[in-house]
C-alpha cells in the first residue's frame, strides 16, 4: 500500500545590522517542499525541493535530497542525494528553519552555497546497522561511499566525480532513545587537481581531505543541549592546512517559549589560505578563512503546532589583524 506525505516549510525575516555600515532589511527565506513515500516491501523514498531567491538571479529551484531507502530489522541501505551523515546537526535538521531551535544553522554547518566548508550534501550509497545494548540504548554504525569533492566547496558532484577516488564517511554513535546521543564521525577524500583558472592558489596539485567530528546531544525534560567539535585537515605535496571549529547550543523550554543561547568558534592554523576552501584569496568577495567567534541569543515562541516566531541577537567581534597581504580585516557584526 502506497502512503504519501507532503510538508511545506518557509520563513520570513527582518534583520537589523549594527556596525560600521548599519543595515535594516526584510527578507524572504527558502521554501522547502518535502515529500515522503512508503513504497512497500520496506522501501521508502524522500524528495526535497527548495525554492530560494538569489540576488541577481531571481527565484531558483534546487533538488536538495532524493533517495531510496530499504530497511530490514536493524539494517538499512540508502542510495541517492542525501545530507551527508557527518556529525549530528546535518541529518537532524534540514532546510526547513522551523525544525531547528535557532533561526540559522551554526556557521560551521552552513550550506555549501552559503559559504560552508563542510560537504553538507553528497550523492552515493549508505549502509547502516544498529545494535541494541540494553534498554533503549543502541549503537549505530554507518558507512557512506559517495562522489567526492568538486573543484571548490560549492561544487557538489551529482552527475559525475572529478576523479576515481570516492569520499568515505564513517559514523558511529551511542543513543539512549531520544534522551541523549554521543558519537564520532570521520570523512576521507582525495580532491582532484584543478588548473590555475579554477584554483590559482594551488594549480595542478591533488589534495587529501580529512574531516573529524565528535558530538554530544542531551534532551532532558525541558532542557536541550547540542555540542559538536570539528577538525579539518588538507594536505598537498607543497603544504598542508588545518582548522578547528565547534559550537554549543543550549535551550530551555517553558511551555510555548524557548530561550536559547549558542556559542561558536573557528580557529585556522596556517600562514596561507586553504586553496580548496579559498581558491583565490584576492578575488572580490572571497570567503576568507580566519579565526572567528560568535555569540547568539534568542527566544523562540511556538504560536501554533507548525509555526514559530524567533527573536535573535547575533554578535561577531572584529578580526584583529588582516588575513592576507593587501586585505583588510572583516568588521564585526551585530544583528
Amino acid at each position: 500500500e502506497l502512503r504519501f506525505s507532503l510538508n511545506l516549510f518557509g520563513d520570513l525575516g527582518s534583520s537589523l545590522k549594527l556596525g560600521d555600515d548599519t543595515e535594516s532589511n526584510f527578507h524572504l527565506g527558502q521554501m522547502g517542499l518535502l515529500a515522503n513515500a512508503d513504497l512497500g516491501n520496506n522501501i521508502r523514498n524522500l524528495t526535497e525541493l527548495v525554492i530560494e531567491n538569489i540576488e541577481g538571479h531571481g527565484a531558483i529551484v534546487d533538488l536538495e535530497r532524493l533517495w531510496l531507502r530499504w530497511d530490514r530489522d536493524r539494517l538499512f541501505v540508502m542510495a541517492g542525494r542525501m545530507h551527508t551523515d557527518f556529525g549530528y546537526w546535518n541529518t537532524a535538521y534540514h532546510h526547513g528553519s522551523w525544525l531547528q531551535l535557532s533561526f540559522d544553522r551554526p556557521r560551521t554547518m552552513a550550506f555549501e552555497d552559503e559559504g560552508g566548508f563542510l560537504p553538507v550534501h553528497s550523492t552515493g550509497v549508505q549502509v547502516g546497522y544498529n545494535i541494541p545494548v540494553g534498554g533503549e540504548r543502541e549503537v549505530h554504525m554507518r558507512l557512506t561511499v559517495a562522489n567526492g569533492r568538486g573543484n571548490n566547496p560549492d561544487d557538489i558532484r551529482v552527475l559525475d566525480d572529478t576523479n576515481n577516488a570516492k569520499s568515505l564517511t564513517l559514523q558511529t554513535f551511542l543513543r539512549d532513545g531520544r534522551d541523549w546521543r554521543v558519537g564520532v564521525s570521520l570523512l576521507y577524500d582525495r580532491i582532484a587537481a584543478a588548473p590555475a583558472e579554477l584554483r590559482p592558489n594551488l594549480p595542478d596539485e591533488e589534495m587529501v581531505e580529512f574531516l573529524g567530528n565528535i558530538h554530544a546531544v542531551w534532551f532532558h525534560k525541558n532542557f536541550t543541549f547540542i555540542g559538536e567539535a570539528f577538525l579539518s585537515h588538507y594536505k598537498a605535496d607543497s603544504d598542508d592546512w588545518t582548522s578547528y571549529a565547534g559550537y554549543a547550543l543550549f535551550g530551555y523550554h517553558i511551555q510555548k517559549f524557548t530561550p536559547y543561547f549558542r556559542i561558536e568558534g573557528f580557529s585556522y592554523q596556517g600562514d596561507t589560505q586553504n586553496p580548496f576552501v579559498v581558491p583565490d584569496p584576492t578575488a572580490p568577495g572571497a570567503q576568507l578563512e580566519r579565526d572567528q567567534f560568535e555569540l547568539v541569543g534568542g527566544l523562540r515562541y511556538d504560536i501554533a503546532d507548525w509555526a514559530a516566531l524567533k527573536l535573535e541577537y547575533q554578535y561577531r567581534p572584529p578580526a584583529p589583524t588582516p588575513v592576507a597581504p593587501g586585505l583588510t580585516p572583516i568588521p564585526g557584526e551585530e544583528s
